[in-house]
């Protein structure tokens, strides 16, 4: 095994096939030296375990050869400087992250240092003294390869800001803990140990005992470590992509809401006319005056200016504070040729295109300041000192990055180059999303989320590793000392004082009563809720996590059944689960990551966990381990988020979106129950008026007010949204009296609206012109957007005629297909 881990690891290397020399990408590779020394090592122990004596010398020469080049490199390692032996130039075509190409890890060479030594010392067993040492060697071995394994998942590197080389590679470490078994294999079937000469079966037993104490406790107190590490890096994890996720949801929202108000002003306040009257004629002074008026106006509500460009691009008039060279700008997919600049804070450029007669003739572009995407949207000095946000577009080989909490203006990074040594943001910007413990543009190692916003434009949440790691490294740094002294005061003990027996008992007890500590301690420790049940469903254990988050004392939840903490609805099935999956049945909950469901605390009331089940064999029976997470936060957010996504924030009714959501759901029920429905189309007339009478907060007070007396008018089971500006939509549903419910209703309305309305203490009259479409579902099927324009046009009729009334008709569905064959 050990010469086809070597061959193959120095094959891989001159034959550059990354998969030779790493057991899976990402991870640390073994370098050509250490597969030297695995080829070295195999062949030792093949002449060792022979009875040639021309082999066993051989033996003894390989022996100085790893003595002899190991020792050399821990000489490099201390002296900071290559001295020619790392074979560099064999390691320069695969960039893996080490600043010494082709040095070994230090405690990989002094691994191989100790099995050099133990080839020499081999045949030269003259004396107890030289058996011991020759053990002790090999434990040691032994010890430096479970710690390297340990130390790998331990994740040195990001626990002390160490280089990535420093690390023993996992494939490495697994190489020498087989050398070092198959030192001891050897080593027993010698004759100075298997006479007994040196050591009595007493002696040995008291020996390896204390030898494997030490050994296990270090290794035990670190593996604490490590699954302390692992529950740490989750909550980190979750952590940062939940940031991310957020910070996403909310640039998407914000920037596709500016980019459709702004584009609704353009069409509601007649700019588009006016600017095409300007484009027609740019140096009419005359046609100038009344875009510029309207420009002021949008300026004086907030928006940093207004300008007018031709169908080539020339800039014809510009109003306002408008950034001739914006240090920063990217492209918005937000369904216009909208733009993300920076100019003294993040603005959304929003180009509206203007059509004439089927050809576009040019663009009016509204820049608008976002506070919301400004210096506080990066603040992440809460999550640490270190914690940074960035936004950033591709530049050919340069990032060009938005001000964040640690950059005050526009910054750029340069880009690496290498594939294996990609920034997280490069990951982003190739559309990818995720989680990744890499070096950033610092050469810092970071805990990065990353994922794209728009396509060119990346958003990365990170936080360098030492300050994430630091209560792990600090909790390492103080208990390592104490484990290595305990261990090493009870190796003593029980070789100087215990029989075998004595020493084999209270040996397994003390790593029972060490396994129990650690693991209690990491429950405590962990942040989500742990509970563990028996095939019964009894709770076993639960942390303090876990009775904080269903409101139970440990007390009051240990020996009870787990369905306690479920809904009434979901426990006969949880039963019958459970029973399945103890009597061997496959389960779909079992290892599943994150299933949303309910819990239930104490006070009865329901509220959204994710869970994570995973079963663990016990005594011939499973014990189950359930991971939790409140999330009734995140969902709360969630709905926030959705509910601006799909309602008008001024009137709190369901937006354009929603509304067409549910027009083509009601369209869909009435086809289907050969139903009667309508749709009535409301656009307020005067409203104009009050605008200019009595301000935009007087008009808005005015929108809210409209619709509470439209809601006040239809049922609950019929919708009342609002369209754009002053422009409101019914749909009414399940109509029996079909014309005359409805013209009741529009009577209603327009009766309602005769009764003036309250602005700052003054009466303020506005009424409303209607249009209905009614459609029988019995007629065939019909487009929404005709239901919706024919409604349209229904109510323009009615404001032609005289305003202050409705208008009604009939929809047309679409004629059937004709067969002409």
């Amino acid at each position: 095994m050990l010469i086809l881990l070597g061959g193959t690891t120095v094959l891989g290397w001159l034959l550059q096939v990354p998969a030779m020399v790493e057991i899976k990408h990402g991870l640390v590779p073994m370098v050509f030296n250490a597969g030297i020394c695995f080829l070295l090592t195999g062949t030792g122990l093949v002449c060792y375990g022979s009875d040639n004596r021309k082999l066993q010398n051989t033996g003894i020469a390989i022996g100085g050869v790893l003595v002899g080049l190991t020792g050399l490199t821990l000489l490099e390692h201390l002296i900071d400087r290559s001295i020619g032996i790392d074979l560099a130039t064999v390691h320069t075509w695969y960039d893996y992250g080490n600043t010494r190409p082709g040095r070994m890890a230090p405690n990989t060479a002094l691994s191989f240092t100790l099995i050099g030594w133990v080839f020499l010392l081999w045949r030269r067993v003259e004396a107890r003294a030289k058996a011991i040492a020759v053990i002790l060697l090999t434990f040691c071995v032994l010890a430096l390869g479970l710690t390297g394994l340990v130390g790998y998942l331990l994740a040195p590197d990001l626990l002390f800001g160490w280089a990535r080389s420093g690390r023993m590679a996992i494939h490495t470490a697994s190489g020498i803990i087989l050398s070092a078994m198959g030192l001891y294999v050897t080593l027993s079937n010698s004759r100075w140990y298997a006479s007994g000469q040196f050591f009595t079966e007493d002696s040995k037993i008291r020996l390896l005992s204390a030898g494997i104490l030490l050994i296990v406790t270090a290794t035990s107190g670190l593996t604490g470590f490590v699954l302390l590490q692992g529950s740490y890096e989750h909550s980190l994890s979750s952590r940062l992509e939940a940031l991310l996720r957020d910070r996403t949801v909310l640039f998407r929202s914000v920037t596709s809401e500016v980019s459709h108000h702004a584009t609704q002003i353009v069409a509601l306040t007649g700019m588009d006319m006016q600017a095409k009257r300007l484009l027609a004629d740019p140096l009419d002074k005359v046609a100038a005056i009344p875009f510029d008026a309207l420009a002021r106006r949008l300026i004086d509500q907030g928006y940093r200016g207004v300008m007018l460009e031709s169908v080539r691009g020339t800039r014809l008039r510009m109003v306002g504070d408008l950034p001739s060279a914006p240090s920063f700008s990217t492209p918005l997919a937000t369904g216009n040729a909208s733009e993300l600049l920076w100019d003294r804070g993040v603005v959304v450029r929003t180009r509206v295109a203007l059509v004439q007669d089927g050809k576009p003739v040019g663009s009016v572009s509204i820049d608008q300041v976002v506070p919301a995407l400004d210096a506080s949207f990066a603040n992440l000095e809460r999550i640490g000192k270190t914690a940074e946000l960035a936004l950033c577009v591709g530049r050919d080989s340069m990032l060009l990055c938005l001000p964040n909490g640690k950059n005050a203006s526009v910054f750029q990074v340069k880009l690496p180059g290498m594939q294996k040594s990609r920034l997280p943001m490069e990951l982003a910007l190739a559309g990818g999303s995720g989680i990744v413990g890499t070096l950033d543009y610092r050469n810092e190692n970071v805990i990065a989320a990353y994922g794209e916003l728009v396509p060119g434009l990346g958003l990365v949440v990170k936080q360098d590793a030492k300050e994430a790691y630091a209560s792990i490294r600090e909790a390492l740094i103080s208990g390592a000392p104490i484990i290595l002294i305990v261990s090493v005061l009870g190796s003593i003990m029980l070789y100087s004082q215990l029989n075998p027996l004595i020493t084999r008992m209270w040996n397994s007890e003390r790593r029972a009563d060490d396994s129990a500590i650690e693991m209690r301690t990491i429950m405590e420790a962990a942040g989500d809720g742990i509970i563990t049940i028996d095939h019964l469903g009894s709770i076993q254990s639960a942390n303090v996590a876990a009775c904080s988050m269903f409101g139970y004392g440990k007390e009051e939840l240990i020996g009870q059944n787990v369905t306690r903490l479920m809904p009434a609805k979901n426990r006969h099935a949880h039963s019958e689960g459970l029973a399945r999956v103890v009597a061997g049945s496959p389960s779909t909950m079992l290892g599943t990551p994150n299933i949303q469901v309910e819990g239930l605390k104490k006070t009865g009331h329901l509220f959204p966990i994710e869970l994570t089940i995973n079963a663990v064999p016990l005594s011939g029976k499973s014990l189950f381990v359930g991971l939790m997470r409140d999330i009734t936060v995140r969902k709360a957010i969630e709905e926030k988020l959705s509910r601006l996504a799909q309602f008008d924030t001024l009137t709190g009714l369901p937006n354009r979106a929603l509304f067409m959501d549910r027009l083509a759901s009601a369209a869909l029920r009435a086809r289907r129950a050969s139903a009667t429905m309508a749709v009535m189309f409301v656009d307020l007339d005067g409203f104009k008026l009050i605008n200019d009478s009595f301000g935009h907060q007087g008009g808005d007070s005015v929108l809210v007010q409209v619709a509470e007396r439209l809601s006040s008018t239809v049922r609950k089971t019929d919708t009342v949204a609002r369209l754009a500006g002053d422009e409101f939509t019914v749909i009414l549903e399940s109509l029996t009296n079909t014309e005359e419910d409805v013209k009741m209703i529009a009577q209603k309305i327009n009766k309602l609206f005769q009764t003036p309305f309250r602005i700052a203490g003054q009466d303020a009259r506005v009424t409303v012109s209607i249009g209905v479409v009614i459609y029988d579902g019995r007629d065939g099927d019909i487009d929404v957007n005709d239901l919706l324009r024919g409604a349209d046009e229904q109510m323009y009729l009615t404001k032609t005629n005289g305003k202050n009334a409705f208008n009604l008709t009939r929809a047309e569905p679409r004629l059937p297909v004709q067969d002409i064959t």
